[in-house]
């Protein structure tokens, strides 16, 4: 046992170091950032939360220490997605192996670091059809039944509403039928930051909303 958590703790002291560095070298980080990718993707699939109390303390004991490792990960992550202004780093298979396990942890209670990586992704991959696959994977999971999850999808989607800024208009009719209904939702913390994206989206693209809602 104790080797192990030797073990995760050399684990945690890389991630660390990797978050450091990546803010520190910005793009020339990109050198090295490939070979760490995977790892770390593998890393942040571990961190994905449990579905209940019981599922929580077997995970808490299989990943120890996972609070550092999902944010030294993710700061990694959102700092070499930030720095690839060439946009040639998010490749499309690397966007589709790490959009899936980040949507997997919007249950977390807290997603003060998943929000900016998450919205920043289809920013890196600077495609107008990873665009619209980002898109519905995340308006996807608002329906999800438990307000925390739908909650943090809308605070994600605010921020990526206003990183694409004129570019969304192409999104917004495939967006319009989760909007309306995430109007309606039951949760006056989801309701009022869906009004935000309202807003945002008006802003953004100079266009009324009432002839859409």
């Amino acid at each position: 046992k104790q080797w192990y958590q030797r073990r995760v703790r050399g684990g945690i002291t890389f991630l660390n170091l990797t978050s450091h560095l990546s803010a520190k070298l910005q793009g020339l980080f990109l050198l090295f950032a490939g070979s760490i990718f995977v790892s770390i993707m593998e890393k942040l699939k571990d961190c994905k939360p449990a579905d209940n109390e019981k599922g929580y303390e077997s995970k808490r004991k299989k990943v120890l220490f996972a609070g550092e490792i999902e944010k030294f990960s993710l700061e990694t992550l959102f700092n070499v997605f930030k720095y690839d202004t060439t946009h040639t780093f998010v490749t499309a298979d690397r966007f589709d192996s790490a959009l899936p396990i980040l949507l997997d942890l919007l249950p977390s209670p807290d997603i003060s670091n998943l929000l900016p990586v998450l919205s920043e992704l289809p920013i890196a991959a600077n495609d107008p059809r990873l665009w619209k696959q980002f898109n519905f994977q995340l308006l996807s999971h608002a329906r999800a039944l438990e307000p925390t999850v739908r909650l943090n999808v809308v605070r994600v989607y605010l921020e990526f509403v206003a990183k694409m800024g004129q570019s969304y208009s192409d999104l917004l009719p495939d967006s319009l039928p989760f909007i309306s209904e995430l109007l309606e939702d039951v949760d006056e913390g989801v309701e009022g930051v869906v009004r935000e994206i309202v807003e945002k989206i008006e802003e953004v693209t100079g266009e009324s909303m009432d002839q859409h809602l």
